[in-house]
């Protein structure tokens, strides 16, 4: 095929494409066609392409195709054609889309310049092949899981193995070493994309699939686990930037199951509301507390790590944020584990170089979402805001005491220095942000959340003098070149 003109494969892509679109659906019930040996040809057509262009067309075609079939098992779920012929295409397009199998055509790809405007030519070529994944799964998400779940394994052995060398002598990681290594994090990290486009399925069929998800689920916080306990995102390890960029899709992976924990968390309220087994409520509700805790632990260990790339620390931040926003579990309400962490975050916030005023914020607005947004399933007035507003108010007192200090100055409102002064602009900017983030939040909630922010928060303001509310406002709306 090498031999064949790129111009004439493309014409000839081009000309399936539209083949496809147009006609398969006649094509199936046609008994004159011989539908599996095209399909059978276009297979190798496919993974016999010289170039990605080529391949990317390809999958475009299939893509098409898989979504007939997938609209055709909605209408009739026991009739599932080519099985046997679409698990190779999954079988082969994971060894296109694997760095240590196809190694040649992936380092041609650029991986910096975009080309769409979004993707680069790499992030493209993953993009289109991981789309004709995704169909897949909805047909087949137990071989999905099973090949994905096998490379990877064999991914993190390779992975491993090159790490202890790293361990034992940290002059061994170079040459051909580096680039293994970098290798096996970018598949880890492209089976780790795949294991959330399982979790979107997952979600969508909880009931028929609750084992696989529970399963899956456990495996993303070990290896959450693991890449924290080894610092595989610390400043100091040669390859933590590509390790970097593996542990912010395990976080972007780790929302993803939020969601499928929210429809657990969900499942177990309609279970105890018919009492139907209160022991195996009991079991559900251990398991889905050990969730929430250790996705607690695994987000606080990131966020307060100053050795961490700052990316993935704002990705903790997000996710803890969706296990608040989205699950709602009332443990965290209670979670002596939750307290601490938010009262670390009060004592340290003031150091931007080690703690970000972004990273801060984010926090801040979790905390106030986790304290200020009604519980799923109780009664508004059964929602124990008094003692909501008692946690809030200690989480936000370190926060509201430096505005009153900088309020209180004999100079604040009139001296320009003291406006002038980076730590009052960087405090003073970080706690409005904060504020105004809790006040979209509550916005939308018709509760007594609002009731809440106000005797915590805007009270205090309130009774600043109209000389320091001045002061606070000039700070408040400088221009953004001086934040």
């Amino acid at each position: 095929m090498e031999l064949i003109s790129e111009a004439y494969l493309g014409k000839l892509i081009e000309f399936l494409n539209l083949f496809v679109s147009h006609h398969i659906p006649r094509l199936l019930t046609d008994p004159s066609f011989p539908i599996d040996k095209f399909f059978l040809l276009f297979f190798k057509f496919t993974f016999m392409q010289p170039t990605t262009e080529g391949l990317m067309s390809c999958l475009q075609v299939w893509s098409i195709f898989l979504q007939f079939i997938v609209s055709k098992a909605e209408e009739d779920p026991t009739s599932l054609p080519f099985e046997e012929g679409i698990i190779a295409v999954l079988s082969e397009l994971l060894k296109k889309i694997q760095f240590t199998t196809n190694t040649e055509m992936l380092l041609e790809l650029d991986d910096e310049r975009e080309v769409d405007g979004k993707d680069t030519e790499l992030g493209l070529f993953m993009k289109r092949g991981l789309e004709v994944i995704s169909k897949i799964a909805e047909l087949y998400p137990q071989e999905v899981s099973r090949m994905s779940n096998e490379r990877f394994s064999a991914c993190a052995d390779s992975f491993g193995r090159i790490f202890m060398a790293y361990k034992q002598d940290s002059n061994s990681l170079s040459g051909n070493m580096k680039e293994e290594g970098i290798s096996v994090l970018q598949d880890m990290k492209t089976y780790v994309k795949v294991f959330g486009i399982l979790g979107n399925y997952f979600v969508t069929n909880f009931g028929k699939c609750f084992t696989e998800g529970h399963k899956m689920l456990l495996q993303i916080e070990e290896i959450l686990q693991y890449v924290q306990e080894s610092a595989l995102s610390s400043h100091s390890w040669p390859l933590a930037e590509i390790s970097s960029q593996f542990h912010l899709e395990l976080f972007s992976t780790m929302r993803t199951y939020m969601f499928w924990l929210s429809r657990f968390e969900g499942e177990l309220r309609a279970m105890k509301s018919g009492d139907q087994n209160g022991k195996a409520s009991d079991e559900l509700v251990k398991q889905i507390d050990s969730h929430v805790m250790t996705t607690l632990l695994l987000c606080r260990e990131c966020i307060l790590s100053t050795n961490t790339n700052i990316d993935v620390r704002l990705a903790a931040t997000q996710t803890l944020t969706s296990l608040v926003y989205t699950v709602r579990p009332r443990r965290l309400l209670v979670a002596a584990e939750m307290e601490e962490f938010l009262s670390v975050i009060g004592s340290v916030w003031k150091d931007k170089e080690k703690h970000p005023s972004e990273l801060i914020v984010s926090v801040c607005d979790c905390a106030c979402q986790m304290y200020l947004l009604p519980l799923p399933g109780i009664a508004l007035e059964n929602q124990q805001w008094e003692e909501r507003k008692s946690r809030l108010a200690a989480f936000l007192r370190p926060f509201l005491a430096t505005l009153f200090e900088f309020a209180a100055l004999p100079s604040f409102g009139e001296d320009p220095l003291v406006h002038n002064d980076p730590i009052v602009i960087q405090c003073i900017a970080t706690i409005y942000t904060m504020l105004s983030r809790i006040m979209k939040t509550i916005s939308v909630e018709g509760t007594n959340a609002k009731y809440v922010f106000f005797e915590v928060a805007i009270k205090g303001i309130y009774s600043m003098t109209l000389r320091s509310f001045f002061g606070v406002l000039h700070v408040v709306i400088r221009p953004p070149e001086f934040h």
